[in-house]
């Protein structure tokens, strides 16, 4: 009967999910007012002029609409892709290809799109949907804490065996022999605990955020190591792993993270504590797994991270197939950026107006004109949001849309600054 009532509630949380992507979704598409009521929140501790002047990461901007990330990595590198803090190798020619194959495979797999969407909300089972909950931190499945704290107290790592077996063997000897249980062991213990227990608090603590999301990211590999997405060189991800190797791994973190939420109540803490040095047997089992797995481990959440960054831009073609996936011109061509039909992705469709870009070669000039609110700023913020799109490896609201591997430079909300006697013109 227990068991039928744990299913019978976590079935009831699923739907809940479900419902909730659904309707997050719905209102991704209609575009008005997701940011406010569902998109990413972000903090960015600088703003570039590029965030600044396309909207990137505002409440109604481009980020918090496209986001679909569930893992902080992935959202880092997203963060990465659409502004970029220098010209790294992220944005050669061949890894933008390589990141829009990526990006075609998962499109093409449609029905894939969706339960990859349902998969990532179980990740925020039994949570209060409203708050913007915090992601998945990976790469605390393979941080080293636990070796730090058997560097710093090698010692502690040849005694805390013995010390416990003795303990256990005392137990029964001093219930059914009636053998003195010897005070100086507990207090010896107490002492031990009392050196590391900060520390064995401080690396648990950072598991304490995976504890709910290891079966679900569990489901996500292994769902993704069957989509077989590969890149234009035909290498799949997760290519080096097996589903029985994933779920062996996970299946076993999951099991060690079981045992690190006992260290939550400070009373049963202290008497594990006092007993057994209990933090010590966790964060032995840690290294362990961690020993065994850490290959395999880099590799699986790398490959994660690669799927999660990009997924945004495969969901942004999965829900508007009008968009085209761009040219990206080789070094040695001489043609510029041109397009047709361009319009920009967060403006619903009932009020967009399509427009064409004519060819811009290198060097070129092109002035604008028009009367005042006759959309001059909205049109080129849309050719720089179509840029960065399609430099992320993403497709483009466009019919087509081709462009050279280039730097994206705007200046558009400048200001006077009296403090720094700075004026408009100068900004400009």
């Amino acid at each position: 009967m227990i068991g039928r009532y744990k299913k019978t509630l976590s079935t009831r949380e699923k739907i809940r999910l479900w419902i909730f992507v659904l309707e997050r979704e719905s209102a991704r598409i209609g575009i008005k007012g997701f940011g406010k009521k569902f998109g990413t929140k972000v903090t960015l501790e600088k703003i570039s002029p590029l965030a600044r002047d396309l909207d990137l990461f505002r409440e109604t901007g481009l980020f918090p609409w496209l986001d679909t990330t569930f893992t902080s990595n992935a959202e880092r590198q997203l963060i990465s892709l659409l502004d970029p803090e220098d010209s790294s190798t992220d944005f050669k020619i061949e890894n933008i290809l390589l990141r829009q194959s990526i990006v075609r495979s998962i499109s093409e797999k449609a029905l894939a799109i969706p339960k990859i969407l349902r998969l990532s909300s179980y990740l925020k089972e039994n949570r209060d949907l409203s708050l913007n909950q915090e992601k998945t931190e990976m790469k605390l499945i393979h941080d080293d804490s636990a070796s730090k704290l058997w560097k710093q107290y090698p010692w502690l790592k040849r005694i805390y065996r013995p010390v416990a077996i003795l303990v256990l063997a005392f137990i029964p000897a001093n219930v059914f022999l009636g053998v003195p249980f010897p005070a100086s062991v507990l207090f010896l213990n107490l002492i031990l605990f009392g050196l590391y227990r900060s520390r064995s608090l401080e690396i648990f603590r950072q598991y304490y955020s995976l504890s709910g999301s290891i079966k679900g990211l569990q489901k996500i590999l292994i769902y993704l190591k069957g989509l077989n997405v590969r890149d234009k060189n035909g290498k799949s991800l997760l290519q080096d792993t097996s589903k029985e190797e994933l779920k062996s791994a996970y299946e076993g973190l999951d099991r060690i993270l079981k045992r690190v939420a006992l260290t939550e109540a400070p009373l049963l803490h202290l008497i594990l504590n006092n007993l057994f040095l209990y933090d010590l047997w966790i964060l032995g089992k840690i290294s362990k797994w961690k020993e065994k797995h850490s290959a395999f481990l880099e590799k699986s959440i790398d490959d994660l991270t690669v799927f999660d960054s990009l997924f945004p831009f495969a969901n942004l073609k999965w829900m508007f197939s009008d968009y085209c996936f761009p040219e990206i011109l080789s070094e040695n061509s001489k043609e510029g950026i041109s397009g047709k039909d361009l319009f920009h992705p967060l403006i619903p469709s009932e009020f967009r107006v399509s427009n064409p870009l004519d060819q811009v070669l290198e060097g070129n000039i092109v002035l604008i004109t028009g009367s005042n609110m006759s959309g001059k700023t909205t049109y080129l913020r849309t050719i720089g949001v179509s840029s960065i799109l399609a430099l992320a490896g993403g497709p483009v609201p466009a019919s087509r849309f081709s462009l050279p591997v280039l730097k994206i430079h705007t200046s558009m909300r400048n200001e006077d600054n009296l403090e720094e006697g700075i004026s408009f013109f100068m900004r400009k």
